[in-house]
């Protein structure tokens, strides 16, 4: 089934959205790791991978409309160079 255009571009916008959360959680996970802060470093990978599973749900819709997903256009990242600027990016 061939997606409409405007849909197609909104699935493709969320994806980015999406992908951009992924390695933001990602990065702030592991710097939290570094500093020691284990519980921390492993809540912030689970939020990771909820948002895996969304881009999963976003790429399967995209693949049923006859799209290609975009998976390099990332949006700009916010990392946070502590705890607490990480948790008001993310």
């Amino acid at each position: 089934m061939k997606g409409k255009p405007e849909v197609m571009e909104v699935l493709t916008e969320m994806l980015k959205e999406e992908l951009g959360a992924i390695s933001q959680y990602f990065l702030h996970s592991e710097m939290c790791d570094n500093w020691g802060y284990t519980r921390l470093s492993e809540f912030i990978k689970k939020q990771a991978i909820g948002e895996m599973k969304h881009a999963e749900i976003i790429i399967e819709r995209i693949l049923f409309l006859e799209g290609l997903p975009n998976m390099g256009d990332l949006p700009r990242l916010n990392i946070g160079k502590d705890v607490k600027q990480q948790l008001e990016n993310d």
